[in-house]
């Protein structure tokens, strides 16, 4: 997944899709909170990779750049 997804985004991912299997090929009936659960943690991983990042960049964009130092302010630092 080229780096996009922690390990714990895929574990949960690995939980659902199993979920998802089992739906199909196995007659399990997942209730209603299930699908729900299912659907918000898909849902949560997609927003982190296509969503939030494109949001933070555009955040970062407003923010203006820190100050270069003074040579005189790094003497007072060490």
């Amino acid at each position: 997944m080229a780096g996009y997804v922690s390990l714990v985004q895929r574990d949960a991912l690995s939980d659902i899709l199993d979920a998802g299997h089992a739906t199909i090929h196995r007659a399990y009936e997942p209730k209603a909170k299930d699908i729900e659960i299912a659907l918000d943690l898909a849902e949560g991983v997609l927003a982190a990779i296509y969503v939030h990042a494109e949001a933070a960049k555009e955040v970062s964009e407003r923010v203006p750049p820190r100050p270069k130092k003074s040579p005189s302010s790094r003497d007072h630092q060490e």
